[in-house]
């Protein structure tokens, strides 16, 4: 739905795996960027072995750029704001998409009836043997808040239009 239809645009799926979002929505021509290259990833789509930090795509050459769940695995959001900004054209659109920190288990419940938080999800964390791009980590993971993305978006020179949260009822 952020996306919208894209059969006519050239769309960039930065952190694409193994290219589903490009064949869901089956753009006019669609391609993928990753740290490295998924087993099975569709011929249809143009790959690259990139970094959204450093990308190797001219300026302005996509209508469309999406990073989902790609920003939280290094501590450069900044440098990638703005390379996923440059490489989409004038009126383009970039779509992100982040994990809501509630879907974390932080902690539990004690018996007291008390919630303890096991994990500071202020600072990067590792997650070992954690999969990327076929790729086994361990990662560092850093959480940060909506309103970093937010900021960091605008800086980048992005416009906002639309904030989507949703729920998952666990």
């Amino acid at each position: 739905r952020l996306v919208a239809d894209c059969s006519t645009a050239r769309v960039l799926d930065a952190g694409c795996a193994d290219g589903w979002l490009l064949d869901a929505l089956s753009p006019r021509a669609g391609f993928g960027c990753d740290i490295c290259r998924y087993e099975g990833f569709p011929s249809r789509w143009e790959f690259r072995e990139d970094d959204v930090r450093n990308l190797s795509y001219q300026d302005e050459c996509f209508d469309v750029a999406v990073a989902s769940l790609l920003l939280m695995w290094f501590p450069e959001l900044d440098r990638a704001l703005r390379e996923l900004r440059r490489v989409t054209r004038p009126n383009g659109c970039v779509v992100i998409a982040i994990m809501n920190p509630y879907f974390y288990r932080t902690g539990q419940a004690c018996d007291a009836g008390d919630f303890v938080i096991e994990r500071d999800l202020s600072r990067p964390f590792v997650i070992r043997n954690h999969r990327i791009a076929g790729t086994v980590g361990p990662f560092a993971y850093y959480y940060r808040p909506l309103p970093t993305y937010l900021n960091e978006c605008i800086r980048a020179g992005l416009t906002i239009e639309e904030v989507a949260d949703w729920h998952v009822d666990m």
